[in-house]
């Protein structure tokens, strides 16, 4: 039976290696090359009635090619999507310059997220077409690089604030005001000026800030550790046949 493949790829060159690859191994190759043209294609297989097998994204997606933020954001996206919340995902990159901790952030999503992880130059692990195969039965992957990182991604301190709290910082960290994340919540503005007070005690105590912290900097705090503390609501079913780890 004839595999299905979407490569999620802005590079020419690097689409039509991967693309060869899988080709010449009989699989169908769909592309994209950025996070809303994936979205809307993904759309239209649905509505026409189109299977997939598994996805395959570059991380490193324009604008932000160097931090892989675009590429987590469309996966996250992807996973709130009903149809594709078990879609078998295959998350890659090229780049050898990354900051240590982005790289950990990333390898904490991804497994969050149920999606492979793979550094392809050099891929160490296989063939990129045998691990498409076994990803697209239900398995996670990580090759060597990234499961190098897996003790910085997973958190050695249980996140110190409660949901509510968290909700609140998410929606301010966005740049909402009170008013708009009070609206936004369903709740009153005094309601979270009060969630903010209590963030910064807790954090105060746990000295994760100064004592004369601004606002911002506890925005500052929650953008750096959301990744960490990572919550995808909505996300918690059953994981997948196996987390096999190459090292």
């Amino acid at each position: 039976m004839t595999l299905k493949a979407l490569l999620v790829e802005n590079e020419p060159r690097q689409f039509e290696s991967l693309s060869n690859e899988l080709k010449t191994a009989d699989w169908e190759v769909e592309r994209a090359g950025q996070k809303e043209e994936t979205l809307a294609k993904l759309n239209s297989m649905y509505e026409r009635g189109s299977h997939l097998d598994v996805a395959a994204i570059d991380l490193g997606l324009p604008p932000d090619t160097d931090r892989l933020t675009i590429g987590l954001e469309l996966i996250h996206a992807i996973r709130k999507i009903e149809v594709y919340q078990e879609l078998p995902i295959i998350a890659y990159t090229s780049q050898a310059n990354i900051d240590y901790s982005l790289y950990a952030n990333a390898v904490r999503r991804l497994l969050t997220l149920q999606a492979s992880f793979l550094y392809l130059r050099p891929l160490e692990a296989g063939s990129f077409v045998t691990i498409m195969k076994y990803v697209s039965q239900g398995f996670v992957f990580l090759s060597p690089a990234p499961a190098g990182y897996l003790s910085s991604a997973v958190p050695h301190s249980p996140d110190p604030l409660p949901d509510e709290i968290w909700e609140t910082l998410d929606a301010l960290s966005r740049g909402l005001t009170h008013q708009m994340a009070a609206k936004e919540l369903n709740i009153a503005a005094d309601t979270v000026r009060s969630r903010l007070d209590r963030a910064r005690q807790i954090l105060i105590d746990r000295r994760q800030i100064l004592f004369d912290a601004r606002n911002e900097e506890i925005y500052d705090w929650f953008r750096q550790h959301q990744v960490r503390y990572v919550r995808d609501a909505g996300l918690e079913k059953s994981p997948r046949k196996v987390i096999k780890y190459y090292s």
